[in-house]
């Protein structure tokens, strides 16, 4: 609903001499695409150095003697899906700033 109206009053301020006061809703709105991108922004460059921990357990039961082991692998993300997050991050906070 908030971005129907700003997009009606842009129209409007398009059609006619426009005032700050129109664009204020729209600077509103451009704020919470700013956070997220800051958000996916931090994401990426956590990703890119630290491992993410998996843990697997495998083992055999037969009757009432089981044997089992659980083996952890702390596993990266790729660097590439790193970088795409980096990347796009930036790209939300630069679509987001407002200016």
């Amino acid at each position: 609903m908030l971005l129907k109206l700003t997009n009606e009053r842009l129209l409007r301020a398009a059609h006619t001499n426009f005032k700050a006061s129109e664009f204020q809703n729209l600077e509103i709105s451009m704020k919470p695409l700013f956070l997220a991108g800051m958000i996916v922004l931090v994401a990426g460059v956590v990703l890119l150095f630290v491992p993410i921990p998996h843990r697997e357990s495998r083992g055999i039961k037969s009757g009432d003697v089981s044997i089992g082991i659980t083996t952890t692998h702390h596993e990266r993300v790729s660097p590439i899906i790193s970088a795409v997050m980096i990347i796009a991050g930036a790209g939300m906070m630069l679509g987001g700033r407002g200016r």
